[in-house]
């Protein structure tokens, strides 16, 4: 049936969406990781740089979740795609962010 189809096309969305980001989630911790190589930037700004881009990331991540709930769930769809929207902003804020404060102590 359609709604078993809709269940089943948005738990599949939710846990591939969740997969890449648990893949790009290790990917940006090795970089954030590897970024202060040479130690030209105080390690309070690398950690606090780690700390936020992983934050951001879990927090992108974990928007995949009330994505893949608005398929199946219409009536609540519009409420899913605002909490999907806001915590994907929020995560893609936080990694900005995260980066900016490792990227401003750099020296020039």
């Amino acid at each position: 049936t359609s709604r078993a189809l809709r269940l089943l096309g948005g738990t599949l969305l939710a846990a591939f969406w969740i997969a890449g980001a648990s893949l790009v989630l290790s990917l940006s911790f090795m970089g954030a990781l590897m970024a202060n190589d040479a130690g030209t930037v105080p390690a309070e700004a690398q950690t606090t740089m780690v700390l936020l881009v992983l934050g951001g990331q879990i927090l992108a991540g974990v928007a995949g979740v009330p994505l893949g709930l608005s398929v199946f769930r219409r009536t609540r769809r519009k409420l899913l795609l605002g909490i999907f929207a806001g915590l994907l902003g929020a995560g893609v804020l936080l990694v900005l962010v995260g980066v900016y404060t490792f990227a401003s102590k750099l020296p020039s």
